[in-house]
């Protein structure tokens, strides 16, 4: 899975990206995962994607 903020307009990202994707690789894949601040990327299992869809846009949507 990957994530990123907009590129032109990296001030409205309020999620550390590459702290997201570590802790979606602990809890949905075989626990790697990480980035940056605006990026990152995280391997899951693929019986766990709905679930770490749903972490993922429920951590986005507490940080608008």
């Amino acid at each position: 899975m990957g994530i990123g903020c907009n590129i032109f307009h990296k001030e409205w990202c309020t999620v550390n990206i590459g702290e997201l994707c570590a802790e979606v690789g602990k809890k949905f894949g075989e626990g790697s995962g990480g980035g940056h601040p605006t990026v990152g990327g995280t391997t899951i299992f693929p019986k766990n994607v709905d679930n770490a869809i749903a972490f993922v846009l429920e951590r986005l949507k507490e940080n608008v």
